[in-house]
């Protein structure tokens, strides 16, 4: 699966890393050494934990008069090591970005810093004040359009902390997100911020580590499958059905995943009612389509061959042809066949009609 990841590299100035500091680290205490060494998304527990391990060094001194002595016997030098120890976390928590799978490109912070970055205000509610900030940094969707051709379906966002959002790609398409390099006050902190302006901040991912593409998600494969030609719609003179009337009427649902499939063979898995309150069903000339545009995927097609939602499903006279592919390409399991359904049952031939007011079962 495609992701975009953010990895561990230096990012205290220009100076880089070159191991020095964890191999002192490592003869002053090993088990610090294994800490400081831990996976991308520990850097923060790590962190925690060293201020911790001083924090017990100090409370041991009984009073401010004995604590002198106590460091004293600790040692500069030890001291010294621990503090490198922190300091060292500035190298962890540096980040860069990579796209694994075949398109295997890598960016860490700095590159990202020296792109041509855009402006964008946000402004948040704190108590009773509202608050204006001043951002530079790379719009998510052009930016990753220009690394990758791969078509994803959904992109799942993750924080050094391993907090994580998922979100559709029509619902990122639908608002500004902001890949937050630069603030009013100089380069963030943390590296990278997920802003969404206009959104509350409680959505924003501050250290984001990673970025994963995800594709198509199939649904289970459906009980009957009926053909479009039974379903009966209202329409206008234009041939035009609301995709609510489908929804409400014919699969008798409220709410749910729409699963559509064009011409081309293109699986889109489309959300009621978020993204089709207001979408049309057109069916003219033999041919259906949906309708706006917008909610399909770059380059795919707006005539469809199969709709599904729950265990019910429709297909195009064009489908009923494609119906084993069709199998394949929504990875049902494997079946000998379907049967026709109403007036009689009887073996169903790959290819032919569905009977006038029946379905098709799987045998």
């Amino acid at each position: 699966m495609p992701q975009l990841k953010l990895n561990s590299a230096c990012f205290a100035g220009s100076q880089e890393c070159d191991g020095t500091g964890f191999r002192r680290l490592h003869r002053f205490s090993p088990r610090i050494s294994q800490m400081v060494r831990r996976s991308t998304l520990q850097r923060v527990p790590v962190l925690i934990n060293l201020i911790n391990m001083c924090a017990i060094r100090v409370k041991s001194a009984r009073s401010a008069r004995n604590l002198s002595p106590r460091l004293s016997g600790l040692g500069l030098r030890k001291l010294a090591l621990l503090l490198t120890a922190l300091l060292s976390l500035g190298c962890l928590m540096a980040l860069s970005l990579d796209i694994s799978g075949p398109d295997d490109k890598v960016w860490d912070i700095e590159q990202l810093r020296t792109q041509q970055l855009g402006s964008f205000n946000t402004i948040r509610v704190k108590g009773i004040e509202k608050v204006e900030d001043n951002w530079q940094g790379l719009e998510l969707i052009p930016w990753l359009e220009a690394q990758t051709d791969y078509v994803w379906h959904e992109l799942e966002f993750v924080s050094v902390d391993a907090h994580s959002l998922r979100m559709s790609r029509l619902d990122l398409e639908s608002k500004p997100v902001w890949l937050a390099l630069k603030d009013s006050q100089g380069w963030l902190q943390e590296g990278i911020r997920l802003v969404f302006p206009g959104q509350r901040d409680n959505i924003w991912i501050r250290g984001l580590d990673k970025i994963v593409l995800h594709g198509f998600t199939p649904l289970p494969a459906p009980r009957r499958i009926y053909s479009w030609e039974d379903i009966n719609l209202p329409q206008d003179e234009s041939g035009i059905s609301s995709v609510t009337d489908l929804i409400s009427s014919f699969f008798a649902e409220s709410q749910g995943d729409l699963l559509i499939v064009s011409k081309d063979g293109t699986p889109l898995r489309l959300k009621y009612p978020e993204h089709l309150i207001e979408a049309k069903l057109v069916w003219k000339d033999g041919t259906l389509a949906i309708q706006p545009e917008a909610l399909l995927l770059p380059g795919m097609p707006p005539a469809l061959i199969y709709l599904q939602m729950g265990h019910q499903a429709i297909l195009t006279p064009d489908g009923v042809k494609l119906l084993p592919d069709l199998a394949r390409a929504l990875q049902w399991p494997e079946s000998p066949g379907w049967k026709a359904v109403r007036p009689l049952y009887e073996k169903y031939e790959p290819g032919t009609r569905i009977p006038a007011d029946g379905w098709l079962e799987r045998d």
